[in-house]
């Protein structure tokens, strides 16, 4: 930054002409910010990456010590809610939400435990108790290669057929080729509904 100063002197009782220059007062450095006069370095929890006021961390990341330029996202699979996170361990674990380990995120920097799915191979589904669940996908009758499927969302394998998308019942079609795979809405072949999708419409 660039400040206008002055200064007045005396020489043997006489004054002399007041004399303007510039004050360059250097930026601080990244991962600090201006205190009066003094660079002071960001606490932990925020960041200043080009070296102005320190903001906290978004949800979601964490900068753990004093004098960080950024903040860190949290590992996939993981997650914290509040701004100002000072520690990786306040990025809680999905694994320990959902009691197994098959759970992940589809990205680091989440934020909610809503962000939690599950891994390849599994649905979401939803327990009697009202707690989400990973279920392992039949991989003879069912898709389920990319992560976060829910039982709603999971596809059949052609040649097979689900009455509706909270069914786990997977039935195998007595015409193959009208049966064309996918989700409840895709499964099948056009011109084809209800059950095994055998009636013509």
């Amino acid at each position: 930054w660039v400040k206008s100063g002055s200064i007045s002197c005396s020489s043997a009782g006489r004054a002399l002409p007041t004399v303007s220059f510039p004050i360059v007062i250097l930026p601080c450095g990244p991962g600090s910010e201006p205190v009066g006069q003094l660079c002071v370095p960001c606490p932990a929890g925020s960041a200043s990456p080009g070296g102005g006021e320190c903001q906290l961390c978004e949800p979601g990341s964490y900068s753990a010590g004093s004098g960080n330029p950024n903040c860190t996202p949290c590992e996939a699979g993981s997650y914290v809610e509040t701004a100002g996170a000072s520690a990786v361990s306040q990025c809680l674990k999905c694994s320990a939400l959902f009691g197994q380990p098959t759970v992940t995120t589809a990205s680091p920097g989440s934020s909610s435990p809503s962000q939690c799915v599950c891994t390849s191979g599994y649905y979401l589904a939803t327990l009697s108790t009202g707690l989400p669940t990973c279920v392992g996908c039949d991989s003879s009758t069912m898709n389920c290669t990319t992560p976060g499927e829910s039982l709603a969302s999971v596809k059949v394998l052609p040649n097979f057929w689900r009455q509706n998308a909270n069914s786990t019942s997977i039935l195998e079609c007595r015409v193959s080729d009208v049966c064309v795979g996918g989700t409840v809405e895709q499964q099948c072949q056009k011109f084809h509904t209800g059950p095994l999708c055998e009636l013509c419409v």
